[in-house]
């Protein structure tokens, strides 16, 4: 199936509140996926929307293999989908809801791959914050993982804390120690290498990965830069605190 005819039939489905059409249902390679959603990303600008920057998932190596992938995946984020630590989201507007602890990482220079390394990114970044990716299951990626890129990976909107400015060189992002609570009960406790590989590699893969498509991470634009843990459903009434050891908390609650 050609790129366009993809784009089309995605765009079109999206107004109509349909994100995994059933024409292109097993149609797409990750490739392909990934084209169509820099497509859709492309004609929301178009429309008057505002890139805010990316997001990478799939970032360890036990997630990717639950998922059938040899690589990490990439989403657009949206100025519209930034909201400030404490907001309180409306559940029942939301489709199957889910959050993930992340850090918030914003550019303070550009990157054009290929061949970013971990020295350019950290050379490259401007800030940290403590944060959540909140998401909508609006299908199972494990059904058609391609296809769920090109929906932009289940991305709803994101939650940042306090920014950490400017990014210290020092922070061992390998060694940052989460802990998060869910209405005050410990929901998991994790050191970032156990669970995520690090995010100045993730960004470069990021950088490198957008190459491919003429694309490029610019100044200013934040990256959510991977999860603690895989997307987790939430319930009405919950409130989430999130810690992350030399960074800071956030919190977020649905009600």
């Amino acid at each position: 199936m050609k790129i366009a005819e993809a784009l089309d039939i995605m765009w079109s489905a999206n107004q109509q509140g349909d994100h995994f059409p059933d024409a292109l249902r097993g149609k797409l390679s990750l490739d392909e996926g990934c084209a169509v959603q820099l497509g859709m990303l492309a004609r929301r600008v178009e429309g008057g929307e505002t890139q805010a920057g990316w997001k990478i998932g799939l970032t360890s190596p036990a997630v990717r293999e639950v998922f059938g992938a040899d690589a990490p995946v990439f989403g657009y984020l949206l100025e519209r989908g930034i909201y400030p630590a404490g907001h309180a989201f409306d559940f029942d507007a939301m489709q199957v809801p889910c959050v993930e602890s992340e850090l918030c990482i914003t550019m303070g220079s550009h990157l054009q791959g290929p061949g970013i390394t971990r020295d350019a990114v950290l050379d490259a970044l401007a800030s940290v914050a403590p944060s959540y990716e909140i998401l909508e299951r609006r299908a199972d990626l494990r059904a058609d993982l391609a296809l769920g890129i090109a929906d932009n990976v289940l991305q709803m909107g994101f939650v940042t804390g306090q920014d950490v400015k400017p990014f210290p060189r020092e922070l061992d992002l390998s060694g940052i120690e989460a802990e998060i609570l869910t209405n005050d009960q410990t929901f998991l406790k994790c050191v970032s290498r156990d669970v995520i590989e690090n995010q100045l590699d993730s960004i470069a893969w990021l950088a490198n990965k957008l190459a491919e498509f003429g694309k490029s991470v610019e100044a200013g634009q934040r990256i959510m830069s991977g999860s603690y843990y895989p997307p987790n459903p939430v319930n009405k009434g919950e409130q989430w605190n999130t810690s992350f050891s030399g960074v800071g908390q956030v919190a977020v609650s649905f009600v």
